[in-house]
C-alpha cells in the first residue's frame, strides 16, 4: 500500500462523512473544499479521520482504528485468502504508522 493508497482512503472515509453533515446538501462543494483544505494545509487529514472515528478524540480514534484493524469478516478473510499473515500484518502496520505520523497521534 503506497502513500497515495492511504490517503485515498483517509479522504474518502472524511469526504463521506463530509457530505453526510453537509449543511445545503451540496456534495459537489463538500469534496471541492476538503481537497483544497487537504491541499493548502488547512487541515490535517489523518487527524480529521481519526477525530471522526472517535467522536472527536483523535486518541479514542487511534484505538478505535487499531481495533478495527484486527476485525475479522467475510469479506477480509476472501480479500486476505491468498495473501501471507505476514504482509497482511506489515500493510496494517504501514497503515497505523502513516496516520500516528501524519496526524501527531501516538499509536499506543
Amino acid at each position: 500500500m503506497d502513500i497515495d493508497d492511504k490517503k485515498s482512503d483517509i479522504s474518502a472515509y472524511n469526504i463521506y462523512n463530509r457530505m453526510l453533515n453537509s449543511k445545503d446538501g451540496d456534495i459537489w462543494n463538500t469534496m471541492v473544499e476538503y481537497n483544497e483544505n487537504a491541499s493548502d494545509g488547512t487541515i490535517n487529514e489523518s487527524k480529521e479521520f481519526l477525530e471522526r472515528l472517535g467522536n472527536g478524540d483523535a486518541e479514542k480514534g487511534m484505538k478505535k482504528l487499531k481495533k478495527q484493524l484486527n476485525k475479522t469478516s467475510i469479506g477480509t478473510d476472501i480479500i486476505s485468502k491468498d495473501v501471507d499473515e505476514e504482509k497482511i500484518k506489515e500493510t496494517k502496520d504501514d497503515f497505523l504508522k502513516h496516520v500516528s505520523n501524519e496526524s501527531g497521534v501516538d499509536i499506543g
